[in-house]
């Protein structure tokens, strides 16, 4: 197995797969040819696909249902936040 992300500083390096973790997201423990241990994203991996790099055939780095995680947590933090005219009243009511 070789690990295909671009941007990685281990692109390039062949590993050999110590442990599969599968859920919502497909993690890989693996073992690199020095015997150092990482965990990646399968994505960043030719696993699933050993046959053709996918990185090269798709535009994106981060699968949907990840994007989909940030975005929900970007509305709980704007949720949060207090509008500045809501706090200048606040402020106007307790003087």
């Amino acid at each position: 197995m070789t690990i295909i992300f671009p941007q990685s500083p281990l692109c390039g390096e062949k590993a050999l797969v110590i442990e599969k973790r599968f859920g919502i997201h497909c993690d890989l423990s693996l073992e690199l040819r020095d015997g150092s241990r990482v965990c990646v994203d399968a994505i960043w991996t030719d696993f699933a696909f050993p046959e053709r790099n996918r990185l090269t055939q798709v535009k994106h780095l981060m699968d949907v249902h990840r994007a989909l995680q940030v975005c929900d947590l970007i509305d709980q933090i704007r949720a949060r936040e207090v509008p500045v005219e809501a706090e200048e009243n606040l402020l106007d009511q307790s003087r």
